[in-house]
């Protein structure tokens, strides 16, 4: 379900959305007593993120460090799916379940690490436990996520006096608005965050558009391409599988 909000953030710090959008306006504005949400002209496209990862951002945090700055989120799409396939020398059409799942949802893989001083806390905000997540639009829309599922076991290391935890965590979010036939995510919007936040501290991830909507993506970098493989094809799609009964 796709809401509404006005934040104390403001609006996003990106300037112009792109050049053929006219008079744009975003966020919350206030005129005398009556307030006004600003809506962007959709295009009904799909968002088209210009790169697979993202680095972790902080943005208001009371505790800083308490996701590592090395947490790396992967937009999985399908052709992201593809060449997860492609690399473990998988042909032909992708798994009925990885496709359906990557058509109808944003799948997104988060691997997240943490080596905060409590680490009842880092090991929580790995699993995502009293985590918020959600996605956010420049427009001031959030998206709840529709599933969380967790791929593999929980990694724990020492690290001097503290503990390094690890956990790779497959969250997806809807692609159409549950309410009304429409993208949540419309290739009007020049960049889409995901955004955590825990224990009075917010970070998040965020993605670029392509330049122009419907081009194809250009190949993945090698830091992307290791990203992709850090959760194996076949791993990805047994996670997925948990999905499959949402489209019967």
């Amino acid at each position: 379900m796709t809401t509404k909000h006005c934040g104390t953030r403001g609006v996003w710090g990106w300037g112009l959305l792109f050049a053929g959008v006219a008079a744009l306006l975003t966020g919350c504005q206030t005129t005398g007593n009556d307030e006004a949400e600003a809506e962007i002209e959709r295009w009904n496209v799909p968002f088209e993120p210009a790169t697979y990862i993202s680095r972790l951002h902080q943005l208001d945090a009371r505790h800083p460090m308490l996701f590592n700055p090395v947490s790396t989120a992967v937009w999985v799409s399908s052709e992201a799916a593809e060449l997860k396939m492609q690399e473990e020398g998988g042909l032909g059409e992708l798994d009925p379940v990885a496709a359906q799942v990557t058509n109808n949802f944003h799948v997104f893989e988060l691997h997240l690490v943490s080596a905060f001083q409590d680490t009842s806390m880092a090991a929580d905000v790995v699993d995502l436990r009293g985590v918020q997540l959600y996605l956010e639009t420049p427009d001031g829309q959030r998206i709840s996520p529709a599933q969380h599922l967790r791929a593999g076991s929980r990694e724990e290391q020492p690290e001097g006096a503290l503990r390094r935890f690890r956990r790779t965590n497959i969250v997806v979010f809807p692609r159409h608005s549950l309410w009304m036939d429409e993208l949540t995510l419309d290739a009007v919007y020049p960049a889409v965050r995901l955004v955590l936040e825990a224990h009075s501290s917010e970070f998040y991830f965020e993605w670029p558009a392509v330049a122009r909507p419907g081009i194809e993506q250009r190949p993945p970098t090698a830091e992307e391409q290791r990203w992709l493989q850090r959760l194996g094809y076949n791993e990805f799609v047994d996670r997925l599988r948990v999905l499959g009964g949402m489209f019967h």
